[in-house]
């Protein structure tokens, strides 16, 4: 019997590599472990191979297995965060090897899954690496493959990862949108983890945009569903960002116990960025709630640190928190002095401009008597639209 009449009669579970890559390892059957056992041992011969030799050491018939594909795509999903040019390249081996498996036409369902997932992974690579049209070219081709596959949990996962690129592109109702049917799709499937993930995302970027009312119920519901473990960064930043949202409605004892529910969670960042990113909301809590002295220590600190790292959109939020922060708790200037560092530090970089014209129309909204947070609030979504129509990355979002 030839590889691909066989490869025609096995059973095909759509959603089931996007199950086990978002799980545990989970016990594999004798069958099964002896398939992996067998692609593992294929992968590391690849692996081997020189990177320019890969493309025709694929073509050999050894490497044709189905298992092979199932296992380049898991690889490319583990190396999205660290590594996403390698996992653009895993991604789109594993295309090529399916194509070499059988034609559409023998095994569409088959074909479907596993081209749909490659696109999918590569989609959300090229948007790491900050391409965005080579990501908007996979996720193209991802539609045309889910158009065939059955797999329910496909589709959501698609949703969820275009709607990060959405979000970086400051398209922010199509983001919402896809992210709230992500999360309804992953909930009619049973994966309880995978729709508090979506709603953690929806919840915060509800909170970028200055709407608690939206936030706090979705980030409530998040935080009974998603697994810590899973994705520490994402824990973190959700009840920080719900303890944002409930010092912003008043409720300040809750968020007090939220802040301290996300302190438990710090010691799991391992990741520098990650870390100062947490910080910075964290400052942004702390000026709700206090202490004072470790809200400006806070947003000082990351608005340093983005200043050094020479990001200016970052540093120029940062410099508005910390701006807010000083005119609410009367400690020190607001954003006059913070703009002249500003431009004294990046005075040669593209988009300063936008920079200096949204702390200086906050400073004028003071003058005017503007309520200090609602005007931050207008300021900060005009600087993430502009810088993003400028085509800079702005707090570009981990895979999810």
């Amino acid at each position: 019997m030839s590889e691909r009449a066989v490869l025609t009669r096995e059973p095909v579970e759509p959603g089931a590599l996007w199950v086990r890559w978002e799980s545990p390892r989970q016990r594999f059957g004798e069958e099964e472990a002896r398939r992996r056992v067998r692609a593992e041992a294929l992968f590391a011969e690849l692996a081997a191979c020189p990177p320019e030799k890969r493309s025709r050491a694929l073509k050999k018939r050894q490497f044709r297995e189905p298992a092979l594909v199932e296992l380049l795509l898991e690889k490319s999903r583990e190396a999205q965060p660290e590594d996403p040019e390698e996992a653009d390249t895993l991604a789109m081996m594993a295309a090529v090897l399916a194509l070499q498996l059988c034609t559409p036409e023998e095994n569409s369902a088959l074909m479907a899954v596993f081209l749909g997932r490659a696109n999918c992974l590569a989609g959300n690579a090229r948007r790491l690496m900050g391409n965005e049209a080579e990501a908007e070219l996979a996720f193209e081709n991802t539609v045309s493959f889910l158009a065939r596959s059955a797999g329910s949990c496909d589709r959501a996962f698609f949703c969820r990862s275009l709607a990060l690129l959405r979000w970086e592109q400051g398209r922010i109702d199509e983001a919402a949108s896809l992210l709230h049917h992500a999360g309804r799709i992953f909930a009619e499937n049973g994966a309880v983890h995978e729709e508090g993930t979506s709603f953690s995302l929806l919840g915060l970027l509800y909170i970028e945009e200055g709407d608690p009312r939206r936030a706090v119920p979705l980030l409530r519901k998040a935080r009974l569903e998603a697994q810590p473990e899973r994705r520490p960064w994402l824990a973190v930043r959700a009840r920080l960002g719900l303890a944002y949202g409930l010092g912003r409605l008043g409720h300040l004892g809750r968020a007090r116990w939220m802040l301290r529910e996300a302190w438990e969670l710090f010691c799991h960042l391992g990741d520098l960025d990650e870390r100062i990113r947490a910080h910075w909301l964290e400052g942004r809590v702390c000026s709700l709630l206090g202490p004072e002295e470790e809200a400006e220590a806070l947003l000082d600190g990351v608005r340093v640190k983005f200043l050094e790292d020479r990001l200016l959109p970052e540093a120029a939020l940062a410099s508005l928190d910390l701006a807010l922060h000083r005119v609410e708790s009367r400690r020190g200037k607001g954003p006059g002095p913070l703009a002249e560092e500003l431009q004294a530090c990046l005075g040669d970089e593209d988009g300063l401009d936008i920079a200096l014209r949204g702390l200086r129309g906050f400073e004028r909204g003071l003058e005017e008597g503007r309520p200090p947070r609602e005007s931050a609030d207008g300021i900060a979504s005009f600087l993430r639209r502009t810088f993003r129509f400028r085509g800079f990355r702005v707090e570009p979002l981990p895979f999810a």
